[in-house]
């Protein structure tokens, strides 16, 4: 079983142990436990530095991701634009929501552009053991929006 080792997974594993003893008299024989456990890692070992690659440009860019002053919560900071932060909600499962937010960011020809959640049901994921995030966006200006894509954060 690799439990801190590199290759450990995320994904539930289960562990079954046939227990016997030949020795032990009036034993109850070939009892069978069963141990599920996976992977979980804390927000602490998540939270740094990321390669970021908004959807929004060509290349991308690194940016810090912090833990919010709100359970459950993620700020990743300057994101767009110096002073503009992203806030994001996190759950259990790895889920990611966020409220539409100004990005700081002016479009030469549409003007400012605000990011909010994709509206086509594919979710927003956190990995904390892996230090990855896939944000599903729509970037909105007052034309309309830059259609749905992923933002995607790598830790460092």
């Amino acid at each position: 079983m690799k439990f801190l080792e590199s290759a450990a997974t995320t994904a539930a594993k289960t562990a079954i142990f046939n227990i016997s003893s030949p020795t032990v008299k009036n034993g109850i024989e070939r009892q069978k436990h069963t141990v599920t456990y996976s992977l979980r890692c804390p927000v602490t070992a998540f939270v740094g530095v990321f390669a970021a690659k908004p959807s929004l440009f060509t290349s991308g860019w690194d940016v810090d991701v912090i833990q919010g002053t709100e359970p459950n919560t993620l700020i990743v900071k300057d994101y767009i634009t110096d002073g503009y932060d992203i806030l994001l909600k996190y759950n259990e499962s790895g889920n990611v929501t966020f409220a539409q937010q100004a990005t700081g960011y002016n479009h030469p020809q549409y003007g400012a552009v605000t990011i909010r959640m994709a509206s086509d049901n594919t979710p927003s994921t956190v990995n904390f053991c892996s230090r990855t995030m896939n944000l599903r966006v729509n970037y909105v200006v007052s034309a309309g929006t830059f259609g749905q894509a992923t933002d995607t954060f790598v830790g460092k």
